[in-house]
């Protein structure tokens, strides 16, 4: 049955509003090339159990794989995990707001990014692989 909802393209978590800073690295290509190993920072916009919505200034692809450091609350410490890019949106800080979707509590679950930012972002959905 769940695997029905997700083919129907249904969610099956719920979805938490969460601002926090994260980084990740784009894992290597499965060929033989050098591959660069870059962290880059995001901001996660809502989480769920079964994955999360980044807002990136890197443009991602849908089925890759990405590391993920997740910061562990009131600990100096990060838990690296892997999640696989779902869908990306291009997307634009003034539109951002009114593309937000309601959380299951309610809230916006997109913040607009810091004032200042350059005005080309991408939302990221990952889901998490384990």
């Amino acid at each position: 049955m769940e695997q029905d909802k997700e083919e129907e393209g249904r969610r099956h978590h719920r979805r938490y509003p969460l601002s926090q800073t994260v980084t990740f690295e784009v894992s290597a290509p499965l060929t033989f090339q050098e591959s660069r190993h870059e962290e880059t920072a995001g901001s996660i916009q809502n989480v769920s159990e079964g994955g999360l919505c980044l807002m990136t200034k890197q443009a991602l692809e849908e089925a890759q794989i990405v590391k993920i450091k997740l910061p562990i609350p009131n600990v100096v410490a990060t838990t690296p995990t892997l999640a696989e890019v779902r869908w990306v949106k291009r997307d634009q800080p003034h539109l951002i707001a009114s593309h937000a979707q309601k959380s299951d509590a309610g809230q916006s679950a997109f913040r607009q990014p810091p004032a200042g930012q350059d005005s080309n972002h991408y939302l990221v959905g990952l889901r998490f692989l384990f």
